[in-house]
This record gives structure tokens, C-alpha cells and sequence, in this order.
């Protein structure tokens, strides 16, 4: 829908009629551009019966006049491409005492997003530019995603507070991304603690570049703070510039991760290249993960040589000297640009009736 200004008393009167007649679903989306000038219409605060609100391309209304509690049923809200601010992110929060759901995609301003309600399930935040985001006080919440955000790798801040029932997070970026845990910075080296730790999380992905010395640095360390990780998604992205793998002595001398040794049952490993970094640390995972059931590799195969390659190291891995007993790992081919990627979509995240949003269960 295209709105301008002297279109407000035409909008606040449709809002009006939708409150009168408690519509509960709401779909609200202006064109793309120009954004400027074109503010969320105050009136639709007014309806209080909606359970699922979706809006896009909007620049926020000042909450400083909205109503405290304008959304008391609201189950399941969607920001695409609106321009809001932090206070604005806090308001929606506070103003929706049973939101379970909430997602926001592609945000057109920097986001240091504050995460505090009792009743929010599921959080996930896609192609955001996010300074920060704080997971602080959310004792329902169940999942936690971040994917293709932090505009062009420049990194940003994760916290995880208080997050009792957090079972699924991802794609978390080693090295990239500035994980804190409390009021614990993760660093590289950190050991795990009462007080560094997730135990909850049981389905952990992450996004790494292999030739990245200091994101493959960093994971040991981001391994450690999820202590009961069952299944673990691993994404391997390509990389332009490397700065040089880490080999198999490096995960032979970094010690032990507990999630590896007693937890991880399933590990996919989306876009295998057959590089030495990737095969160093699917060696480590094949002679330290004891109760190891599955290892799926997705493979691209992007060089004509790269076939050669892959069976090379594939023979390696196989013949390896599997902590659990006998070789778990299989094999499935990709194209280049065909079903490559994260495997991952929106609305997988948010549906709670689907167990494995990362698509790990293959």
C-alpha cells in the first residue's frame, strides 16, 4: 500500500474500522522507495486485536505518543525494511506483553537491539545491520537466529543474558562476530565456566571461513561456551583474501570440547570444499566425537579438479580413527548455485512444530 501525507485521515479512519472489527492479521507494506517522509500511521496502534502484524517499508511513528499497551494480543510481528530505532524495538517489546515471535528483516538504520520480554519464543534477525544485539532478559525465549546481518563483516556484538530455555542459535560467526556471554567477553583461549557457558543450546550453527586464520582461532572457544550442543551446522564460506589455514596439529593441540567429546550426535557441514582447514577439523571431530551418529557433508564442486580432491580427502576421513567406533560421515553433491547456501528460511525459524530450522536432520 502507497501512502503520502494527505493520506493520514484516510488511513487513521481504515485503522478505525479494522479496530471495530477486531481484525487479528495484519499486512501493512508501503513501496520500498522513497522511504523518507513516509512515517508508520499512528492509527494503527488503535487496533488492539491484532495477534499477527507485518509491516514494510515504513519509517516508525514516535513512540513517545503511542499507547503503552497497544498490542495486548499481539502473537507474531515482522519488520521488512522499516526504519526504526532502538527506543523504538524497546516500545514494541513493552508493548506487547504475549509477543512470541518477532523478526525483523533488512532494517534500514544501524540496530543495537535489546532483547527483554517474558513471553518471546523466538527472535531472528535477517540482512539487519545490527551493532548489537542483547538477548538480557527472556526467559521463554526458544530460538535465536542471526543470518546475513552485520553490513559487510564488520562485525558486532552478541550478548546472551538471561535465556534459560534458548535451545537453537544460530549462524553465529567466530571472529566476527564479538560473543558475550553475561558479562564475559569470549576470547580466544577462553576456558568454560559457570559463568561462560549456554548449557540450554542443543542445535548451534555457524558460519566460518576456514582460510580465516582468526575465526578458526576462535572457535574452540565459541564451541566450549554450549556445552550440550547435540547438532552442530557448520557453514563454509569461500574466501577472498585468506590469511592461511590452521592444520591438524592446531585442533590436536587445542584441548578438549566437551560438547565434541560427549554431546555432538550429528554434524552437517554445508559447502565442502576439500580444503585443508575444513578437512583438519572434520579430522578432529571424527576422532573426538564419541557418541557421533551422523556427519553429513554438502559438497560443491566449483573447480573441475575439485573431484579428484574431494575423494582424496574423503578417503583420508574415512579411514580415520573414529572416537565412535566406525565411520559415520556421508556425502551429498551440490552445483555451484544450486541448493548451496544455509539452509535456512524465515519461516522455518518460527515455527515451533519444526524441529530442525538449519535442515540438519538430513
Amino acid at each position: 500500500m502507497e501512502a503520502v501525507d494527505r493520506d493520514r485521515a484516510v488511513l487513521a479512519r481504515w485503522f478505525q474500522l479494522l479496530a471495530t472489527k477486531r481484525v487479528d492479521e495484519l499486512v501493512f507494506v508501503n513501496r520500498p522507495s522513497p522511504l523518507a517522509g513516509l512515517h508508520l500511521p499512528a492509527a494503527l496502534f488503535s487496533c488492539a486485536s491484532l495477534r499477527r502484524l507485518y509491516l514494510g517499508a515504513w519509517r516508525f511513528v514516535d513512540t513517545a505518543t503511542l499507547p503503552r499497551g497497544a498490542f495486548p494480543r499481539l502473537h507474531e510481528l515482522v519488520l521488512g525494511a522499516v526504519a526504526l530505532e532502538d527506543r523504538d524495538l524497546d516500545f514494541l517489546l513493552a508493548a506487547s506483553p504475549v509477543l512470541e515471535i518477532l523478526a525483523i528483516v533488512g532494517s534500514v538504520h544501524k540496530l543495537n537491539a535489546r532483547l527483554a520480554s517474558h513471553s518471546l519464543r523466538c527472535a531472528q534477525f535477517c540482512l539487519a545491520i545490527l551493532e548489537e544485539v542483547a538477548v538480557v532478559d527472556t526467559p521463554s525465549l526458544e530460538r535465536f537466529f542471526i543470518w546475513r546481518c552485520l553490513n559487510q563483516r564488520h562485525g558486532g556484538r552478541v550478548k546472551i543474558g538471561h535465556a534459560p530455555r534458548l535451545s537453537m542459535l544460530g549462524y553465529l560467526e567466530p571472529g566476527v562476530h564479538v560473543l558475550e556471554i553475561g558479562n564475559t567477553v569470549i576470547k580466544s583461549g577462553t576456558m568454560p565456566s559457570p559463568k561462560t557457558t549456554v548449557p540450554s543450546v542443543q542445535m548451534l550453527a555457524l558460519h566460518l571461513h576456514f582460510r580465516m586464520r582468526n575465526e578458526v582461532k576462535m572457535l574452540p572457544s565459541f564451541l566450549r561456551c554450549f556445552p550440550n550442543v547435540e547438532t552442530l551446522c557448520i557453514q563454509s564460506e569461500e574466501t577472498h583474501e585468506p590469511t592461511g589455514e590452521l592444520n591438524l596439529k592446531f585442533w590436536q593441540e587445542t584441548g578438549p570440547i566437551k560438547c565434541v567429546q560427549t554431546q555432538v550426535k550429528r554434524v552437517v557441514f554445508r559447502e565442502f570444499h576439500g580444503e585443508e582447514g575444513e578437512f583438519a577439523f572434520l579430522m578432529f571431530i571424527a576422532e573426538n566425537a564419541r557418541v557421533l551418529e551422523k556427519m553429513v557433508l554438502v559438497m560443491e564442486l566449483r573447480r573441475p579438479s575439485a573431484a579428484e580432491e574431494l575423494v582424496a580427502r574423503m578417503k583420508a576421513l574415512e579411514t580415520a580413527r573414529w572416537a565412535s567406533g566406525s565411520n559415520k560421515a556421508g556425502y551429498l553433491l551440490s552445483r555451484p548455485g544450486v541448493g548451496g547456501g544455509s539452509a535456512w528460511c524465515l519461516k522455518a525459524g518460527s515455527d515451533f512444530k519444526h524441529n530442525d530450522p538449519f535442515f540438519c536432520l538430513v
